[in-house]
């Protein structure tokens, strides 16, 4: 299987996506839920790769399941996900994926990281935000759960702000 997958997809890239989607607790996406993902045949040598979008479910937004704990290497909830599956079940691809959440861990995948660059960016954004009265619309957010969202839960599905997510997955990931 691997020399005949590889040489028509780029499995190595398949692992990093998946690893830092796990990280991010992305469970809406092919390894989750088999969805919102592209797959991309590369002109320069021909081999696909998968892209994926649509990153809203991610980083304590809880919908079924607990991502911020959740296993590394069982990642699929809602059944089987065949390619997922048989490259979990080879164990150089194994390693290699829980390589990637260490070095991803160990390099920036933090929370004071994670909470110092995210201050910087919603600093950037406020003054939009806070005019947007569109955000209201989605989940009834008001401007104190825009404010507050980087270290405060808001409820309901979103059980985590963003820096305390991450200060729980990291460790979590990292331990397996």
């Amino acid at each position: 299987l691997e020399c005949a997958l590889e040489a028509v997809f780029d499995v190595d890239g398949f692992l990093r996506l998946a690893a830092a989607e796990i990280l991010l607790g992305h469970w809406d996406n092919y390894i989750g839920n088999q969805n919102n993902y592209y797959l991309y045949q590369r002109p320069q040598d021909g081999r696909l790769m998968m892209i994926s979008y649509d990153l809203d479910n991610t980083q304590g937004i809880e919908w079924g399941g607990n991502w911020s704990t959740q296993s590394v290497y069982d990642w699929n909830q809602w059944g089987a996900r065949p390619l997922y599956d048989r490259l979990m079940d080879i164990e150089q691809y194994r390693t290699r994926l829980g390589w990637y959440i260490q070095d991803m861990v160990e390099h920036g995948f933090d929370g004071s990281s994670w909470l110092q660059r995210a201050n910087q960016l919603k600093d950037m954004c406020e003054e939009a935000a806070l005019e947007d009265s569109y955000r209201t619309l989605d989940y009834g957010f008001d401007d104190a759960a825009y404010l507050n969202s980087l270290i405060s839960a808001w409820g309901g599905h979103v059980t985590q702000g963003l820096a305390s997510y991450v200060n729980t997955r990291a460790p979590s990931a990292f331990s397996q």
